[in-house]
């Protein structure tokens, strides 16, 4: 195998792909990459370039009518599935980053830092911190702040309980 310098490798791919846009070109060649392709898909799923009939679908808009169901329904559905109710409950027993999604998704994605004022900060840049470091189950023990924030808060807390 040889080495080739990256000028090396860049004249090869130019002059492959000049030679791609000229074959692409030929219909013939053209005709027969995309019936390969269709073929390849139609083997994949049987109902490729069919069509339900106007019966069929009016038979489907029956069967799915009335099923859908009401705002009252949705909620309550909602409301036995999340929680306390739920079957992947943990408690107290949850884990360092399940603590962290649950606050998320009650208190949302934060924007300012609380120790410094930083606004505007993103995904990363921003994360939820637990004021006593035990990690309860209680909104009020989170707190906004940015990395840096964040980070001399864990550092304070690991010396004074050493």
């Amino acid at each position: 195998m040889t080495n080739l310098t990256e000028d090396g490798k860049r004249r090869i791919g130019e002059k492959n792909s000049v030679a791609m846009k000229l074959l692409w070109q030929d219909p013939v060649y053209r005709a027969k990459a995309i019936a390969k392709r269709k073929e390849k898909i139609g083997n994949l799923n049987n109902f490729y370039g069919k069509k339900h009939t106007e019966a069929t679908n009016q038979k489907n808009r029956e069967a799915h009518l009335g099923k859908r169901l009401s705002k009252e329904h949705k909620r309550i559905l909602l409301e036995n599935i999340t929680g306390e109710r739920s079957k992947n409950w943990k408690g107290e027993q949850v884990s360092y980053s399940g603590s962290h999604h649950w606050v998320k998704k009650w208190r949302g994605s934060p924007t300012k830092c609380e120790h410094c004022g930083r606004d505007g900060l993103t995904s990363r840049k921003i994360q939820w911190a637990n004021k006593s470091h035990k990690y309860l189950r209680d909104l009020n023990d989170w707190i906004r702040l940015c990395v840096p924030c964040h980070w001399v808060y864990d550092e304070a807390y690991r010396r004074n309980s050493n």
